[in-house]
């Protein structure tokens, strides 16, 4: 009924713009502005509208481009501005983009019949959606609304569905934007050529021509208050380069920076900033690995403009993030890059992408990563601008200012030292000009070196076993130690799952009730805002006993958005405090955590592959050779290693649980729901000479430990590594380890101490692996470390790494 009513509205309201003067009279000269987020096929759209390729669609742009052509009778102009990011506010956009979109109405005078506003048709729309379309449209003005009509792309992917069923389905959010645009809409499919929708969409432009009296939006004033500001603009830009000039000046007069043979320098930034490629210009060939983030500090060294550099790079914050989201482990692996060059760097570089926006929010999260180092460090920080082949035309002064305070107090506190570099381009020049500016910065420093990593620097920084005085951290032990009350009472009986299929464990007897755990959670954990986490939907990855996982992103980095309903179960909180505590290359990250009424959001690292279930067992692109199930078992040896040390108890290896990359093969371990945190764990049924910890139960019936299901001891450390070595069998073998109907058949089995039926099948190099990791007695197997020793003699390191350990 509702899809009839809109349908008739919109029919209604065309016909009254027909009548009202006579019809729509044609338009042979037509001018099109199209705007929209980005990837929601502005390019294609042009290519529709113009009937051949005129817009390339492979690349995401920076700035407008203008194309024109003869379609159905007419001359048709066609702008397409750069995308601002379909979650990001109109705060979040870099200064540049807004004024693209400003600039894009100017380039078709004396100005555009329509704006086309492009919304992917298979697309979730949220508020959060909502909202930014409005800010970012209405840099026009408000009445820009009375000359656009929303274009719905992907109209192929809707199948049976129409447009007004879509809308309907959406909600409030996306029919506020349709009903704000007068009910004018249109759909098309850009992969298919027909000409027909292309003049239908015309006709409807000329329609809401008509009906503003033939008016076409003028952009007059618009322009006249653009020009005044650039002007200013270009004024202030000049102040910033006089400025930075006159402290270089002020440097080389005061005796000039003598050369620095051996130099010393430390990366640091948010992710996804360019610190690695930075490094790599630095260095003048490949040496840090752009393809994944950072984990661990990485060193590295090499011979650039007559010098010896070493460049050390610490792993990134997530650029809105206040220090106390960070990770513990990554806060101090930021301390402890200033000791991986001593006696300590000669530069800090404080990396930023420059072109992306920069807020008060970024800014205060640099500041606080910074200052782990101490106050002093900006002493010694130069800014280093990245893709500075992206601002064209825009000096990087320009940049500075358009982006306003909260970046100039960047700049600023780092006594106007800054640099910008095209990581892409092969140019030393801009790499030699960095370095006089650190020998500058080191001879203005009384030629001292910037940070000699005395003890100060790591006090009262926390660690696994305590809480440090500095504050930033208290909040999470807080949070824990309510969690781990329910985590102990976990019974010994809590495993009653089938393979594929796990049911969780029994709840604890004294649980809290559903709402006076979320009053715990507002009060103690470092949530993000929910709009930080956006989740499509239409795109379910995979479903679990206690959630769900989609496609989706936070801050506008891809991610696979796990949903959980909030409840009793200490699974949900298990599910992002472990994760919480690890950084680990062969660990699936966790970016970030937020709740809704109903759920809690967890958005972790997204890996474009499979698990290794759906790879042995399901017809993947990823097809594993030998070698490469060596390199898998060695991947999740070291992360088990890692968990280990921690001390956590996975409980739950399995095939499904694994994660491989399709590009590279690499496996990363996942899914915290049953593990066992350190508080959790005691030493009372563990063997002390083995080192053995122990927790309370659960697990996956095939994969666990004869201790665990048979006898209902608690796990250990141990029951992984059996986990593990029934885990690495099925994988060497492509083959169920077990043959049985029923979890007490297996039982029965592992009661008799029987060998898994894949044993014998096994090639002599994965024998040697596999069978120390399942005998029957928990101290009788082997550990991780030593597990981890034995599979880098099996394999060549420098295959995957270019060098070995």
């Amino acid at each position: 009924m509702k899809k009839v009513q809109k349908m008739k509205k919109v029919q209604k309201h065309r016909e009254t713009l027909r009548s009202s003067s006579g019809g729509a009279p044609h338009i042979s000269d037509m001018r099109i502005v199209l705007l929209g987020s980005r990837t929601h096929g502005k390019s294609s759209s042009g290519n529709t509208i113009l009937g051949r390729e005129k817009f390339d669609t492979s690349k995401i742009k920076d700035e407008c481009v203008k194309r024109e052509g003869e379609t159905a009778g007419r001359h048709i102009t066609v702008v397409e501005a750069p995308g601002w990011f379909y979650n990001h506010s109109v705060e979040n956009t870099p200064e540049h983009v807004k004024q693209e979109i400003v600039l894009s109405v100017s380039l078709c005078p004396p100005g555009p019949h329509a704006v086309l506003l492009v919304i992917k048709g298979i697309w979730s729309f949220t508020e959060t959606h909502r909202r930014v379309v409005q800010e970012h449209l209405e840099l026009l003005g408000e009445r820009v609304w009375s000359h656009t009509i929303v274009l719905f792309t992907c109209r192929d992917c809707l199948g049976n569905t129409t447009i007004e069923q879509h809308i309907e389905r959406q909600g409030k959010a996306l029919q506020w934007v349709v009903e704000k645009c007068g009910n004018r809409y249109h759909v098309v499919s850009n992969k298919k050529s027909n000409g027909g929708q292309v003049t239908e969409l015309l006709e409807k432009i000329e329609e809401m021509v008509a009906g503003n009296r033939g008016h076409h939006f003028d952009f007059a004033k618009i322009m006249k208050e653009l020009k005044m500001r650039k002007k200013e603009e270009e004024r202030r830009a000049e102040e910033w380069k006089m400025k930075a000039q006159k402290h270089r000046e002020t440097l080389r007069s005061s005796g000039g920076a003598p050369q620095i043979s051996d130099m010393r320098i430390v990366l640091l930034g948010s992710k996804e900033e360019g610190k690695s490629s930075s490094g790599n210009t630095i260095l003048g060939r490949e040496e840090f690995d752009t393809s994944g983030q950072t984990a661990e500090c990485v060193k590295r060294e090499g011979e650039t403009a007559g010098r010896h550099i070493t460049v050390v790079e610490a792993p990134g914050w997530f650029k809105t993030f206040p220090v106390v989201n960070t990770l513990e482990h990554d806060k101090q692996e930021i301390v402890h890059s200033v000791s991986l060059c001593p006696p300590g760097p000669h530069a800090v570089l404080l990396v930023i992408n420059a072109i992306q926006s920069f807020t008060e929010t970024e800014r205060r999260a640099a500041q606080e990563h910074l200052e782990l180092l101490g106050e002093r460090v900006w002493s010694h920080t130069i800014v280093l601008f990245t893709f500075g082949d992206w601002l064209r035309n825009t000096t990087i002064e320009q940049y500075i200012e358009r982006e306003g305070k909260a970046l100039q107090w960047v700049v600023e506190k780092c006594g106007n030292r800054y640099h910008v570099v095209a990581n892409k381009k092969g140019d030393g020049g801009q790499v030699t000009e960095l370095l006089e500016k650190i020998e500058e910065m080191v001879a203005g420093n009384s030629g001292g070196r910037s940070i000699e990593h005395p003890p100060k620097f790591t006090e009262g920084l926390p660690d696994d076993n305590s809480r440090g005085d500095t504050g930033y951290d208290s909040a999470k032990s807080g949070l824990e130690s309510e969690l781990i009350k329910s985590f102990k009472q976990l019974s010994a009986a809590a495993s009653t799952q089938s393979f594929g299929q796990q049911k969780p464990p029994l709840r604890p007897a004294h649980t809290k009730a559903p709402c006076a755990e979320r009053k715990v959670f507002e009060r103690k954990v470092p949530f993000v805002d929910e709009s930080t986490i956006t989740v499509n939907y239409d795109d379910r990855i995979g479903r679990g006993s206690y959630g769900t996982v989609y496609r989706g992103s936070c801050q506008g980095t891809p991610a696979a958005v796990k949903m959980i309903e909030i409840g009793d179960n200490p699974v949900t909180t298990n599910e992002f405090i472990v994760p919480w505590r690890l950084s680990h290359p062969n660990i699936v990250r966790m970016i970030a955590v937020a709740r809704s009424e109903t759920h809690v959001l967890i958005a972790n690292q997204y890996i474009h592959g499979a698990n290794l279930q759906e790879v042995l067992y399901k017809d993947t692109p990823i097809k594993l050779q030998d070698e490469d199930k060596l390199f898998v078992a060695l991947d999740i040896a070291m992360a088990v290693e890692y968990i280990h040390g921690k001390p956590i108890i996975h409980q739950d290896i399995k095939p499904a649980n694994i994660m491989i990359a399709a590009d590279n093969k690499k496996a990363y371990l996942t899914d915290w729901g049953l593990a066992n945190l350190k508080e959790t764990v005691s030493m009372t049924r563990g063997d002390h000479q083995s080192g053995a910890l122990c927790g309370p139960l659960g697990g996956t019936p095939p994969y666990m430990a004869p201790e665990c299901l048979v006898e209902c001891e608690n796990c250990s450390t141990m029951s992984d590594m059996w986990s593990l070595g029934i885990t690495l069998l099925e994988m060497f073998t492509n083959s169920k380890v077990w043959s049985y109907s029923s979890n007490q058949e297996l039982r029965k089995l592992l009661l008799k101490k029987k060998n898994p039926l894949a044993v014998p099948t096994l090639q002599p190099a994965p024998c040697d692996i596999v069978k120390p990791l399942i005998k029957y007695k928990p101290k009788s197997r082997m550990n991780a470390k030593d597990l981890v020793i034995l599979l880098k003699s099996k394999v060549d390191l420098t295959k995957r790494y270019g060098y070995k350990w």
